[in-house]
This record gives C-alpha cells, sequence and structure tokens, in this order.
C-alpha cells in the first residue's frame, strides 16, 4: 500500500537521503517528501523523480516547520510517516563549549523533532500513522569530547520512550532508530575545529579536531585521552614489550616485528624512543594503518618530557646554518651534490652515496663516458635545436628521465611530488620507485595533463601484493609503463648505507639497541640477527622475490597489466638479445648496474650499448633500450644517444638536486643538463635527437673494454624456445 513520507536531513551522502532513494523506489510507488536546509544538497537522482516533492526545511525554524506543514496538505497525499532525521554535530570538551554553538545542536537535534511532532500530529493521528525518530547509540555510550551531542541524543531516545505510551491510544507508533556507526559525510560538515588556547586539552588538540571532523575512527577516541610520559615509553624498550612513539603517538609494535618487512634489528633500535625522524622519510603515507592493528595504538605522548635531539657537530656548523647557495650559482652537478651533501642527513647521505663493495662500478659508470669522444661538423646551421623525443609512444620535452630513485623524502620534504614538480616544467618522465617514501597517487596529482610516469615493479615474494600495488598503479592514467627491476634480486653491500645503521646508539632516550643485544629471539620464537645491520637499502629489499624466470614471471605480469612492460637491470647483449624476442609484451629495456649498487665491478650501461651493436644490432630495431648510470654532463647524455639509447636516466643527481635545494634543486639540476645538451648538440652539428648516431663519437677506447667471447645467441634463442 503507497505511503506518504516525510524524511528531514535529506543531503547527499548521509541517512536520509538514502532513505529517501530507497523508499522511492519501492513498488508500492510511496510519495515521498525530501527535505533539507537547502534543497541543492539533495541527490540529483531525487529531484527527477515524480513521486517525490522537495522543498526547504530548517526544524529549527518555527516558520519553516509551519510552511512545511502547508506544503504536504496541499499536496493532497496526507501523511503516513514522519522521519526526524535531520541532526547537527557537536564535539568539544565540555570546559571548552560555546553555549551559543551548544543550545544550536539542541534546537535541531532535541527541538526541531518536537517543533516537528507537534505540528504535524494531526496529519498523522488522522492516518493512524508512524514516527521515527533517528538517534544514536552516542546518547547511551560515554565518548569523551561529545557531551553536549550525546546527551541531546539521549533526550531524543527518552522523548521517544515517553512518547511511545501517549500516542498508542490514538493508534499512532513511535519508533526511536539508535544508529551506530554509519559511514557517511554526517561529520565532514564540522570544517573547522577551534580549541581555546588556554584549554586544558591543549597538547590533543589535533585528536579532539580529528574526532570532531570524522578523521578518527570511534575506537580512537578512548586511546586518545590516554597520555604518557616519554620515561613511561622508554621503559618499553624489549623483544617482549616494545613501544615506539610516532608522530606524537604511542604504539606497541611488540606483536607487529617478527613480520616487518625490515627486519628486527631496525625497531628495537628505536624501541622505547621517539622513532619519527627514523620512520616519515621512508615510509608513505598510510603504512601505519595498513600494518598495525588498530589497538596497537596506545594514546599519546605528552611533548614536554620528550627530551631534545643532541645536534651533532655538522648540524652545529656555520656553514649549514647559512642554508644552501642560491640554486643559479651551481654551474654542474658536483656542485650541486656537494651542497647536498652538506644540507641532508648523515643517514640520506649514506643511503643515496653508498654503492656495491669498493664502488668501482658506481665510479666507472661516469669515468667511462671520458673515454669516448665527440666527432663535430662545421657548415651546419645549428640555430634550432630540439631536445624532445618519445618514450614509449609518449611525447617527452628531454632525451632525459628521472630513474626510479627510493626515499627521496631523505631527502628533503617535497620528496618524489618535488621531483614530480620540476619534471613537469621540461616535459621529462619520471620513473616512480617502488620504495618511494610517498604515494604513487600524491606523486601524480599535480601532474600535467600529458607528463609522462613509469612505475617499478619489484616482485614480491607475496605475488598478491604485487597484483593489488599494479592494479593500484592502472588506476593512474599518468603512469603509462611498468619498469620490472631484475638487476638486485638481493641487495648489495653496501657499506656507507650500513655505517649509517647505528643511530639509535646516539638517541637521548635509551632505546632497545641493549636489549637487542642481549636477545636471541622475539616472544614468538622469530630471532634477532646477529650480524651487522645492513642499512635503509636491506631494510627496503624485504619481501622481495628472488626467483624470477623469463618464461613465468614475464607471463604472469602480462596477465595482470596491460601497460607497456620495460625490463630495467641487463648487462649483457644475449639478455638484451632474449627481451627482444619477448616483442611486443616487452617494450624496451633499460641497461643499467643499479648505480653500481648491487653487484661491484658489474659493466656500465655503455659497456652493454657497445655489445649489442658488435653481436646483435637489431635489438634496437625490435625494441626500445634506454640507459641509466654516471650521467654528470649533457656531453655523456648525447654519447649515449649516439651509440643507440633512447633516452638516458639519472637516479642520484635527482635525490641530490632535491637535498640541495628541494623542487629547485631539481630543477636547476635538469636545467642544466638539458643546456648542456643543447650546446653539444650545437657544437656537433645536430639539430634533433634523432639525428644523433655513431658517426658522432669515437668508441674505440672503450671498445677495447667490452666483452670479445663467443655472442652466446644461439644458447640464448633456445632458452627462448
Amino acid at each position: 500500500m503507497s505511503k506518504s513520507i516525510l524524511i528531514t536531513g535529506c543531503s547527499t551522502g548521509g541517512i536520509g537521503a538514502s532513505l529517501a532513494l530507497a523508499l522511492s523506489q519501492k513498488k508500492e510507488n510511496h510519495h515521498i517528501f525530501a527535505t533539507a536546509r537547502n534543497t541543492s544538497k539533495i541527490p540529483k537522482e531525487l529531484h527527477n523523480l515524480p513521486n517525490v516533492t522537495i522543498f526547504p526545511l530548517d526544524v529549527s525554524s518555527s516558520s519553516s516547520v509551519a510552511e512545511a506543514v502547508k506544503i504536504v496538505r496541499g499536496s493532497g497525499h496526507g501523511l503516513d510517516v514522519l522521519i526526524n532525521n535531520a541532526g547537527l554535530p557537536f564535539s568539544m570538551p565540555l570546559l571548552d563549549a560555546n553555549l551559543e554553538d551548544a543550545q544550536r545542536v539542541y534546537e535541531v537535534n532535541f527541538w526541531g523533532v518536537v517543533r516537528m511532532i507537534q505540528r504535524f500530529a494531526d496529519m498523522i493521528i488522522e492516518r493512524q500513522g508512524r514516527i521515527v525518530n533517528v538517534s544514536s547509540i552516542g546518547g547511551m555510550v560515554h565518548l569523551p569530547w561529545n557531551s553536549i551531542y550525546a546527551s541531546s541524543k539521549a533526550a531524543l531516545t527518552n522523548l521517544s520512550e515517553t512518547l511511545r505510551h501517549e500516542l498508542s491510544p490514538f493508534g499512532v507508533s513511535v519508533i526511536c532508530l539508535q544508529v551506530g556507526g554509519v559511514d557517511t559525510n554526517f561529520d565532514a560538515r564540522t570544517t573547522e575545529f577551534n580549541l581555546p588556547p588556554n584549554s586544558y586539552y591543549v597538547t590533543i588538540k589535533d585528536d579532539i579536531a580529528g574526532w570532531a571532523t570524522g578523521s578518527i575512527k570511534p575506537r580512537d577516541i578512548f586511546v586518545m585521552a590516554k597520555v604518557f610520559t616519554a620515561a613511561e615509553v622508554a621503559k618499553h624498550n624489549t623483544p617482549e614489550s616494545c613501544w615506539v612513539i610516532l608522530y606524537g603517538k604511542v604504539y606497541d609494535v611488540t606483536d607487529f616485528m617478527s613480520s616487518h618487512p625490515g627486519g628486527v634489528k631496525v625497531i628495537l633500535r628505536l624501541a622505547g624512543t621517539d622513532a619519527t625522524e627514523e620512520y616519515d622519510p621512508i615510509h608513505p603515507p598510510g603504512t601505519l594503518e595498513d600494518n598495525l592493528k588498530p589497538e596497537a595504538l596506545l594514546g599519546n605522548v605528552d611533548p614536554k618530557t620528550l627530551p631534545k635531539p643532541i645536534a651533532n657537530a655538522q648540524e652545529q656548523s656555520s656553514e649549514e646554518d647559512q642554508g644552501p647557495p642560491p640554486m643559479e650559482t651551481l654551474f654542474n652537478l658536483d656542485e650541486i651534490e656537494q651542497v647536498a651533501t652538506k644540507q641532508v642527513s648523515r643517514k640520506a647521505w649514506g643511503y643515496y652515496y653508498s654503492a656495491g663493495d669498493d664502488l668501482i662500478s658506481k665510479n666507472f659508470n661516469r669515468e667511462v663516458y671520458r673515454s669516448i669522444f665527440l666527432r663535430p661538423r662545421v657548415f651546419i646551421d645549428v640555430g634550432k635545436c630540439d631536445l624532445s623525443t618519445t618514450i614509449m609512444g609518449h611525447k617527452v620535452g628531454l632525451p632525459i628521465y628521472i630513474s626510479p630513485a627510493a626515499m627521496a623524502r631523505l631527502a628533503h620534504p617535497a620528496g618524489e611530488a618535488g621531483i614530480a614538480a620540476a619534471c613537469r616544467q621540461f616535459g621529462a618522465m619520471q620513473m616512480i620507485s617502488n620504495n618511494a617514501s610517498m604515494s604513487p597517487e600524491q606523486i601524480v596529482e599535480n601532474a600535467a595533463p600529458d607528463q609522462v610516469f613509469g612505475w617499478q615493479l619489484y616482485v614480491q615474494i607475496e605475488r598478491k601484493k604485487s597484483e593489488a600495488m599494479i592494479a593500484r598503479i592502472e588506476k593512474l592514467k599518468a603512469i603509462k609503463c611498468i619498469i620490472l627491476t631484475l638487476d638486485a634480486p638481493v641487495p648489495g653491500k653496501r657499506e656507507d648505507d650500513m655505517r649509517t645503521d647505528n643511530t639509535a646508539r646516539k638517541l637521548p632516550v635509551p632505546s632497545g639497541k641493549v636489549a637487542e643485544e642481549k636477545a636471541e629471539s622475539l616472544p614468538d620464537g622469530t630471532p634477532v640477527p646477529k650480524d651487522g645491520g645492513g642499512g635503509v637499502g636491506v631494510q627496503l629489499f624485504a619481501g622481495t622475490a628472488y626467483d624470477l624466470t623469463w618464461k613465468e614471471t614475464l607471463q604472469w605480469l602480462t596477465k595482470i597489466t596491460n601497460l607497456p612492460i620495460i625490463l630495467k637491470g641487463l648487462q649483457t647483449h644475449e639478455d638484451a638479445y632474449i627481451a627482444s624476442l619477448y616483442a611486443p609484451q616487452v617494450r624496451g629495456i633499460i641497461l643499467s648496474n643499479h648505480g653500481g649498487r648491487a653487484l661491484d665491478t658489474a659493466p656500465p650501461a655503455v659497456h652493454t650499448l657497445l655489445e649489442i651493436r658488435k653481436y646483435c644490432p637489431e635489438v634496437f630495431d625490435k625494441i626500445e633500450v634506454l640507459v641509466d648510470g654516471g650521467i654528470r654532463r649533457g656531453t655523456d647524455v648525447v654519447k649515449a644517444l649516439c651509440l643507440g639509447a633512447r633516452a638516458v636516466g639519472i637516479g642520484r643527481p635527482a635525490l641530490w638536486g632535491l637535498g640541495a635545494g628541494g623542487i629547485e634543486g631539481v630543477h636547476r639540476t635538469l636545467e642544466i643538463l638539458a643546456d648542456e645538451t643543447k650546446t653539444c648538440m650545437q657544437l656537433l652539428g645536430v639539430e634533433k635527437v634523432s639525428d644523433l648516431g655513431p658517426e658522432y663519437i669515437n668508441s674505440r677506447i672503450v671498445e677495447q673494454q667490452i666483452y670479445d667471447g663467443p655472442s652466446g645467441l644461439a644458447k640464448a634463442l633456445r632458452a627462448r624456445l
């Protein structure tokens, strides 16, 4: 049987709007009066339905309610059901509550309901209808900061129970809905939260604000009321009870240690201390929520009890106090690195600068370009010089891209998003590290419409994690390809990074370092390693698969993504040849020895380029060949392009630029390389990148150093078949 139903508070995203939509679609063809103070906020779907009447209604206004009565009576539908749903949120410690604001809450949540019932009672009684009052379990559960709102709902609940007895003789039923946690935008209406500066609760104002605006979940409200001193937290520094402070909050990570991707030791080193400075630069937002159970959050730390960090000599130096020089006064990438070295932390420097073993591959990556000489041509008009090219079919402004480089926020808070901002100004491609310190969504958020990104993939032992990440990446249109990294199935030995592993020894609050050295295992049996730490690099490799194969891995990857695949880390002509046999599934390769950070004495990309030219030049026609490692000058860029590279990547230089001057530093890095590349091409007598070729260089010295054995192509072909 069709009913006439009036619902208050029908703004989009709330309970009222959802009720109106659901009831309007019932087969009984109910007539719905959907109301809100501002009708433009009522869902558009309701505006177009013939059985829905929309009009403005402010339940706190007697005149507005009186006008609503006229509209309903005049419609001829009468009224069978009145749903009092309109309500106002209000979260504030009672001692700080403004009485006018508190009274406004009661005007809507309680007196508004009374006003509606009194004015519509005649129509409801005439139909022996029903009144539904939407209350809240907040009126029964005693939550801090909620006294005004909770008491208004408690009053509404009691009113409803009493009214049920008063109206039952007239055949009118009264229902009170005790609504629990519902995913609506109810709290989003609290856009500002201002706690008086003299409030007793000022130390946890951000937490109260989070509750007021809905960004903190209900359970957290109990936790935030608990405040610990730093000394209390410091007592929990053993494998049996391990607490850490992050962003002013106290977490119990005892149960999480054994499953920590970076291993047990890194947590124990910071046990009982404020680990924010160590944690923040190397963890993207959401990491805590994704990995810790809600009950791991114990409360807040009193900031007044936190010890002040002990400044080291470098931080106290007058030179550093002066800050970096203007970026325009730096004229090459070496100068930018020197400035960055003075600006970044010892931990950041150790991670960025470090390379495998004796740094032979790292240094040779750069030195090899000095053994290639240029062959300039004359009597050529070089007034115009175009640096643009294409990568994977996408036009880019430079033949220079940013290689996947992890943990950019170790250098500067702008992080990978800062690198993206600089790339935007040059139309340069950025390959985002699998271990970026920001989420991919954050990095591409402000990208230009035609800006090009790639996503680096380290396949995880748990393949479902990689599959979930790729599904997430495919939703970001700015990311055009997947870069599958192959040259580091295990981390190399990076001693400069390893030396920064003992930072916890210098912290002002005693950490779990002593406990770590004494303990042989965690309570769950997980052994505590006794060998030397591996630094940031080893932590990042935790969970990375080392069982990848040509047939199985590529078959798996092509099933879960439609994005073009680039294989990164090829170091021989044989592997380049095999990769070309997998075209078009494989669209490109990056010749790289991981910046010398994996296998020391592995060949530079230039050697592999020359090997391909010697043994299997057809590779250049089947797939795109990119290179990275050792690029520090525009002449290096041009030499690699002459040997057949589509584009060249820079990793450390982008990080050093970020460390030296944030976004401006990365911009200056790209500006220097772009200017030098253009100058080199003009002096060579070349107008376009596509015109560069081996005739512009003399690589005889380097050719004497490359592999000179059997081609191995027949064996590679058999392996493919």
